[in-house]
């Protein structure tokens, strides 16, 4: 059964249609019915049903699942091929790894495919059927993530990428700006290959599969993750590649990481990143997955009131999507430490440690205080845990600031960038001191937290994930201690964890240099003072804006070609994101059905001010006024989103703003 592992997982997924991270009875039923409309009638359907659901929760579990089929070996095969095409193909192994070529033809540079047909050529027709059998699951594997990618470039979810989200594609991508590169522009245009205007998903597959796979494509995207890092910190990192794929996403699931989110962070994080949430131990990943149940509703809900702030800031939707996407993949997180201090036990130690073990602390010292408001924060996962296993506490470094965070600079004057955190991490607006669960976020459900910051706060933040400039943390309130509180889960290993060490040039550090290093080459990291530090983040901007790898990129779209391939379904008049709300009334502005509830949603960012509306139905003007929003829709066929002209200006409301449509 260690052989099906992987396939387990692909068939699990496969009926998952929602991506909610268990099978509910109507997926399920699906799936038995597929296997064999007279296999099971419907009291032998209720019998298997309830012997699957152990803990009677009327769902399936992932654990439930594989738990049913390693009792039962032959429903493996069963199931199977029931969820995965290979029943279609064909069974010589050559004609086999042919027509798998020919559903996806970027896969013949792929190394399985090599080591499949060397293994012909020495005769070894069993293994080449193995790895043909790999292969397929690469393509379906493959399939899954391209859908998830298309869905969140199509904006709007209209089911076709336009213009503007080409556009934004390729700009999130890490290309030039189509609007100033004329070979980008021509490239887009041969991506059209029948000529509408738009982009069909077909299309799209077939970029992706000419430009070598997804995992080419995010390239760039990734090595924007990855730039920080240095060499020598690379080579300390702890490698976790003896672990399956299957291990490391059930571990994700047990830390409330639910397979649609993991198919995203496979594709922007690197590795390790990933590999890490494996070594969190069951109360780290508790306290994990209780914060991301509770955020994701407590985002979902406070999305439209920050919509309305962020327009009334006079900023677009787009900018506040591209701030959620700042602070979820980019925004810095750091640890203020006074260096003076723990030189020492930098040298001697091995971990960052809390003050649980250490005893000491430069805020509240108080053993029995800490353990209630973690108790509270966490929903009691860390009751009873060791003191190693509890968490340690930085910054949020969301503005972008060369000096750290300006109002942490109580817990030291110097600061350490850690990395391979960014999953196991939590967050507060302000210090976690008295607060409880609801008030903590992750990366990925945020809003909330981000409705929380003050005007001069959030106005900052848009424009440092909206320009890609250095910010300044002076905008968070000085009164209180309203800095933006990370609580990172699991071991912070200085040879793993940090990646840097920033340091301000003053004279009780620049007579150090000697211990400065010594630290640093102990542990693998680069070192700088500030003014260096910000000196070689300009330099990043402008590498950003001048790329000489973007030369090998448009090579690479020049090659293309285009051709159709077939659609993926999604269950009809159900959002295609899977949050199991129907699609919004209505057409687009091009005359075809909605394939989404709502644009917050087809971003990936929860639901917006209009979601749930039925056609002809009004939502609140975004800009905040009170007001419902005018009837009727723009030039471009949209639903008005403001009541008025002046509102929309950000001005007074105009002489027509309380009257009829019909007057």
């Amino acid at each position: 059964m260690a052989d099906d592992g992987e396939r387990i997982i692909e068939v699990f997924k496969k009926f998952d249609t929602n991506s909610d991270g268990v099978i509910s009875k109507e997926e399920l039923t699906t799936l038995l019915t597929a296997l064999g409309p007279d296999m099971f009638t419907g009291e032998s359907l209720e019998t298997l049903l309830a012997a699957m659901d152990s803990n009677n929760d009327g769902k399936v579990q992932y654990a439930e699942f594989v738990h049913w089929l390693t009792t039962e070996e032959a429903e493996v095969s069963q199931v199977w091929e029931v969820a995965m095409p290979g029943k279609d193909l064909p069974k010589g192994p050559l004609a086999r790894l042919d027509a798998i070529i020919g559903m996806s033809p970027h896969l013949s540079g792929n190394l399985t495919y090599m080591e499949a047909r060397k293994a012909l050529e020495k005769g070894e027709e069993d293994s080449a059927y193995l790895l043909s059998d790999k292969l397929l699951l690469q393509l379906e594997s493959d399939a899954s993530r391209i859908d998830a990618a298309f869905m969140r470039f199509d904006y709007s979810g209209t089911g076709f990428l336009d213009r503007s989200e080409v556009a934004a594609m390729f700009q999130y991508l890490g290309f030039p700006d189509p609007s100033e590169d004329d070979e980008v522009k021509t490239l887009i245009k041969k991506l059209d290959s029948n000529g509408t205007g738009n982009v069909e998903k077909e299309e799209f597959k077939h970029f992706v599969e000419e430009f070598g796979g997804l995992d080419a494509l995010f390239a760039r995207r990734r090595e924007r993750a990855l730039r920080d890092r240095t060499s020598s910190a690379s080579a300390s990192s702890t490698s976790l590649s003896t672990l399956s794929r299957e291990e490391i996403q059930v571990h994700m699931l047990a830390a409330g990481i639910e397979p649609e989110a993991q198919a995203y962070w496979e594709l922007v994080l690197p590795q390790s990143e990933i590999e890490n949430v494996y070594l969190l131990t069951d109360c780290q990943k508790q306290a994990v997955s209780n914060i991301r149940r509770i955020a994701k509703v407590n985002h979902q809900q406070h999305l439209p009131a920050l919509q309305r702030r962020v327009a009334a800031l006079g900023f677009k939707d787009m900018d506040l999507w591209t701030t959620l996407s700042w602070v979820r993949d980019f925004a810095p997180l750091i640890v203020h430490i006074h260096f003076d201090k723990m030189c020492k036990f930098l040298l001697e130690d091995t971990h960052y440690r809390s003050q649980f073990e250490t005893g000491s602390s430069c805020g509240l010292n108080n053993r029995e205080v800490r353990q209630r408001w973690e108790r509270d924060l966490f929903q009691g996962a860390y009751d009873g845990c060791k003191d190693f296993e509890r968490p340690k506490y930085g910054v949020l470094n969301v503005h972008n600031d060369y000096r750290g965070v300006v109002r942490a600079k109580q817990y030291g004057d110097c600061y350490m960038v850690l990395r391979d955190a960014r999953l196991r991490t939590t967050f507060s607006p302000e210090d976690s001191a008295n607060l409880k669960a609801e008030r903590l976020a992750c990366l990925d459900y945020y809003a909330h937290v981000l409705h929380e910051y003050t005007d001069d706060e959030l106005r900052e933040t848009l424009k440092v994930a909206t320009t890609g400039k250095l910010g300044s943390s002076d905008a968070i309130l000085a009164k209180g201690l309203k800095y933006k509180e990370a609580q990172y889960h699991g071991e912070v290993a200085f040879a793993r964890h940090v990646e840097r060490l920033v340091l301000p040039k003053v004279d009780k550090y620049t007579g150090r240099e000697a211990d400065i290093k010594k630290v640093c080459e102990k542990n693998g990291w680069e070192w700088c003072w500030m003014e260096e530090e910000k000196a070689r983040r300009e330099a990043m901007e402008a590498e950003d804006a001048s790329d000489e790898k973007m030369i090998a990129w448009k090579a690479k779209l020049k090659a293309m070609a285009e051709r159709p391939s077939e659609d993926v379904k999604v269950p009809e008049g159900f959002c295609v994101k899977g949050c199991g709300k129907p699609v919004a009334d209505g057409l687009t502005k091009n005359g075809n059905p909605y394939k989404t509830c709502c644009r917050g949603c087809a971003l990936g960012f929860g639901h917006d001010l209009r979601c749930g509306l039925k056609d002809g139905e009004r939502p609140p003007c975004k800009m905040g006024c009170g007001m419902l929003a005018a009837p009727g829709k723009t030039s471009r066929g949209r639903p008005l989103d403001t009541c008025c002209r002046g509102c929309a200006k950000g001005g007074e409301h105009d002489v027509r703003c309380t009257k009829d449509p019909s007057e």
